[in-house]
């Protein structure tokens, strides 16, 4: 009970950019649990519907493509996870707190990776000579807001309160 009483009243004192990150690492938290839904209900839907699922297969143009794709469930649990531990983190609880360091190093390198195969695929996209461009871009975007920015507010959120925590 006195290491409670005595963690709310670190938080409480804590810092502007440290409050600032506890906030940031929060939004994550709750965008990784939205972006991980919408990710394994476009997978399932996708394979479920034989329909989707020739239009999909049919996008299979190379190695990449299908790396991306049948990503979707790893990046979903791992999404998942980083969320769970996030909030561990932020309320200094559980064992599982320790995966929310781990989380943002392993989401970092995956943002990377998802940057590079995000553009790739859209240059792919756009220089096909039956591009679709509307739909490449849009392709992108969701890529970006679902990966790249709720990622990046993570790592950003753990990074500007790790010293503090004790991590």
């Amino acid at each position: 009970m006195d290491y409670e009483k005595e963690f709310l009243e670190k938080v409480k004192n804590a810092p502007r950019g440290v409050k600032i990150g506890r906030v940031i690492l929060r939004v994550a938290c709750i965008l990784f649990f939205i972006v991980a839904t919408v990710e394994l209900v476009v997978f399932i839907v996708s394979v479920a519907v034989p329909e989707l699922w020739a239009e999909v297969e049919s996008e299979f143009t190379d190695v990449f493509d299908r790396v991306q794709f049948f990503g979707l469930p790893v990046l979903a649990a791992l999404y998942v996870v980083a969320a769970v531990g996030g909030l561990c983190y932020l309320a200094d609880k559980s064992r599982f707190k320790k995966m929310a360091s781990l989380a943002a190093i392993i989401l970092l390198v995956v943002f990377l990776i998802d940057i590079i195969l995000s553009v790739r695929s859209l240059v792919y996209d756009l220089i096909a000579p039956e591009a679709d461009v509307g739909r490449a871009w849009l392709q992108f975007i969701f890529s970006f807001i679902g990966n790249q920015i709720t990622g990046g507010l993570y790592f950003i959120g753990w990074f500007m309160q790790k010293d503090y925590m004790g991590d």
